[in-house]
């Protein structure tokens, strides 16, 4: 899924490349995909590579919301358990759509129809669309 998403990172700063009119933006947004899609904790501070990321993603909203929505999709993984984790990925799902950004919300809607025995936690191939959250259990 992350790969997926790194992919639509590209084209989302690819699309944003070509609509930038300002050369200084210009020149701030080539040579980022990698700083994108490199996972945080690699960034090289001798080569500048934070710094580098993070006037890019000052220079554009668009950008730095899908950069942070990956970096939240990563954290699914991370989550102790099954519950945790659909809850979380439930959050982004909606915060992906919320936000505006066609490609995330491509991206979004292509995460509800993966089954979530690829989840993290998971074993049993239930969809995203048709989880209706959590049930509550009439006494006898």
């Amino acid at each position: 899924m992350v790969k997926l998403l790194n992919h639509k990172l590209t084209q989302l700063r690819r699309q944003l490349y070509r609509q930038v009119t300002d050369d200084l933006k210009k020149q701030v947004l080539k040579g980022t995909r990698w700083l994108l899609l490199k996972n945080p904790e690699n960034l090289d501070p001798v080569k500048g590579e934070p710094w580098r990321l993070r006037e890019a993603l000052q220079l554009n909203e668009p950008l730095a919301t899908a950069y942070y929505l990956k970096e939240d999709l990563r954290q699914i993984w991370e989550q102790l358990g099954k519950f945790p984790a659909r809850m979380k990925l439930l959050d982004w799902y909606h915060q992906a759509l919320a936000s505006g950004i066609r490609v995330l919300q491509e991206f979004a809607k292509t995460c509800s129809s993966i089954p979530t025995a690829s989840w993290p936690g998971t074993t049993t191939p239930s969809r995203l669309a048709l989880w209706k959250g959590p049930t509550t259990r009439s006494k006898p």
